[in-house]
């Protein structure tokens, strides 16, 4: 199953997509991320917070933590393309339940599917 990312925004936040918050060194944000199969109607929404290093002093740059995703600036880009990283896992799952549970860990499966 081929899964792209079709939304992505954030709760906290009301910084649009394709801007970075470069000044800010300390950030926790929740984020919500709307995902589906390619050229299929409908989605599933998944949620994970993306943070600077500085609130997890432990944990090193691009990881994923329990629905944590640490990068040193909050950058709309970096975030899709590391999420973008993890839906190639998907790509050998053959329904929902295996590509969920790939994803869980790295982002909160919210249980609710999105139609057209």
């Amino acid at each position: 199953m081929k899964l792209q990312v079709q939304s992505l925004w954030s709760t906290d936040l009301n910084l649009p997509q394709g801007i970075s918050s470069e000044g800010c060194p300390d950030f926790k944000v929740g984020i919500q991320v709307s995902i589906g199969e390619r050229a299929k109607p409908g989605s599933e929404m998944f949620s994970l917070v993306v943070c600077s290093p500085s609130m997890l002093p432990q944990i090193a740059s691009g990881c994923f933590l329990t629905n944590t995703l640490v990068l040193e600036s909050f950058d709309w880009q970096a975030i899709l393309e590391r999420i973008e990283m993890e839906l190639v896992r998907c790509d050998s799952c053959q329904n929902w339940t295996t590509a969920i549970h790939k994803l869980s860990g790295l982002m909160q499966h919210e249980a609710t599917e999105i139609g057209c």
